[in-house]
């Protein structure tokens, strides 16, 4: 069984790592809205890099609106921006609130728009599970 002060430990050690984690997340949204195509590349790479984590992760990617920036960057002709994106959002869809931003601010539009010219296969199938899932979840969905 674990002492008093090994379990002070391992819940410093856990807010010490939320902590990286929200400065990572914010650092990142902040350098979607601005940056040449190459940052663009490493900072949508980064976003699917985190969105794949966790749940405070994907919280912390919504609440911070990564997600219209994300939604932006679909229409992007470098294909690694693309496919990170799309990926990132997939992830992000496992979150309540990431589902309804994207419904929110529009995105099923763009993500309808953008399936057909995606520059890679995984992209485009990944897309396609973007809008099987925002159509599956969304509690309007069987009322239209």
């Amino acid at each position: 069984m674990a002492s008093y002060n090994e379990s002070r430990r391992c819940d410093h050690d856990r807010v010490v790592r939320h902590g990286r984690r929200t400065l990572a997340v914010e650092y990142n949204v902040a350098q979607l809205s601005r940056g040449s195509t190459e940052e663009w590349r490493k900072v949508t790479s980064e976003a699917r890099k985190l969105s794949k984590h966790n749940v405070f992760c994907w919280a912390c990617l919504v609440d911070d609106k990564a997600v219209p920036w994300l939604l932006c960057f679909l229409s992007s002709t470098t294909a690694a921006i693309q496919d990170n994106a799309v990926a990132s959002l997939l992830n992000l869809l496992k979150h309540p609130a990431g589902q309804m931003t994207i419904m929110e601010v529009g995105g099923v539009g763009l993500v309808v728009d953008v399936i057909n010219v995606v520059a890679k296969a995984v992209a485009q199938h990944n897309v396609a599970a973007i809008l099987f899932y925002l159509s599956s979840n969304n509690p309007d969905a069987s009322r239209r």
